[in-house]
């Protein structure tokens, strides 16, 4: 578990790249770094992953973040006003995107490693895309 990154300390961060395995990124982990600009999560072969509510919150200069092939939940409010994010792409492990995920993001297209029959497998919470209305969902598999 990550938490040591939402304090004022932390502001001047730009780039974060996990050279262990996470299992659980905590709520409010990495929210408010204002210079953030990209994340990479590393692959684990085993076990998965959860990014927790509110992760990224208010990161407005988050331009990119990879996530890991084993990746299953997104939280609620994790991608909240990260107006600098305008693509992701989802893994096939994910099963749950929470409540206002990506609300007031920048996001306009949505890459998806799965299939569109997959992708409707997933449990979305209330207002997941309130703010995707004009987003593209483009699924990578047939």
């Amino acid at each position: 578990n990550v938490s040591i990154f939402n304090n004022d300390s932390g502001k001047a961060i730009e780039e974060i790249y996990t050279k262990s395995l996470l299992k659980n990124v905590l709520a409010y982990a990495f929210s408010g770094l204002t210079s953030l600009k990209k994340v990479s999560f590393m692959d684990a072969s085993i076990g998965q992953m959860a990014i927790g509510s509110y992760c990224f919150c208010n990161d407005v200069s988050l331009e990119k973040i990879e996530f890991p092939k084993n990746l299953t939940k997104i939280g609620e409010n994790a991608f909240e006003n990260c107006f600098s994010l305008k693509e992701i792409m989802i893994p096939r492990s994910v099963t749950s995107i929470g409540k206002d995920a990506f609300k007031n993001s920048g996001i306009t297209k949505i890459s998806y490693n799965g299939t569109s029959t997959e992708w409707n497998l997933i449990s979305k919470g209330e207002g997941w895309n309130s703010t995707l209305d004009e987003s593209e969902i483009v699924f990578l598999k047939s």
